[in-house]
């Protein structure tokens, strides 16, 4: 039966709500991004230290008691932060082996690709964190499980791309854990200045050979 003109008035007003329910929450959406990436900046360019709710909020250009309506103090923002850095680092380790998998992967690539993801800022952010949580307590506990997830997820993409270390696995993770190591410590050192940028090559070359020679003898 055909609804009288006030019957149809009636029903466009019940569904005003869902309506705009559906804007609010991706305003807010929105906002909480805004805020984690605002975060992140601040990190970069202040510390941990200095990365307060307020300099977070100045940052993403929206007021304190805005922010404070989806997190309620730095930490809660940290845990979105790690959480957030943690997904964007994998798929990009991600899409360096994927963008490998067609072909035959050289150990040269692989080193390429990894040394070229820990000098963006998304590893720096997540170092950072990572110092900080040295002596914070609240903030390893829930940086440490993301690390650890990190690592495992790691290690389950460079076995897919390696194939052919199957027989060599004691080999295979001291290498895996030689690489890690050393290029991660290479771009902390980037970053305090204690690396001159004249070496890095020579270090990388080294590396290679490194993981060349555990590839090639027995275990």
């Amino acid at each position: 039966m055909k609804k009288n003109p006030i019957e149809q008035n009636m029903t466009k007003i019940q569904k005003a709500p869902r309506k705009i329910g559906g804007i609010q929450a991706k305003k807010s959406e929105s906002t909480r991004i805004q805020v984690i990436n605002s975060a992140i900046q601040c990190l970069l360019k202040y510390g941990y230290s200095k990365t307060t709710m307020s300099r977070i909020a100045e940052e993403a250009n929206i007021s304190r008691g805005a922010m404070m309506h989806h997190y309620s103090n730095r930490l809660t923002v940290m845990q979105n932060v790690i959480q957030h850095l943690h997904e964007k680092r994998l798929r990009a380790f991600r899409r360096a082996v994927t963008s490998n998998s067609n072909q035959k992967t050289s150990i040269h690539a692989t080193l390429t690709d990894y040394w070229n993801q820990v000098n963006r800022p998304l590893f720096i952010a997540f170092e950072e964190l990572s110092m900080a949580a040295r002596t914070d307590p609240d903030l390893d506990l829930i940086l440490s499980p993301a690390r650890t997830a990190f690592n495992e997820e790691w290690y389950k993409m460079a076995v897919t791309v390696f194939p052919d270390w199957k027989s060599g696995r004691k080999n295979f993770d001291l290498a895996l854990r030689l690489c890690q190591n050393m290029m991660d410590g290479m771009a902390i050192n980037v970053l305090n200045g204690s690396l001159d940028q004249s070496m890095i090559e020579s270090l990388l070359q080294h590396l290679e050979g490194q993981i060349r020679t555990l590839k090639n003898a027995k275990n």
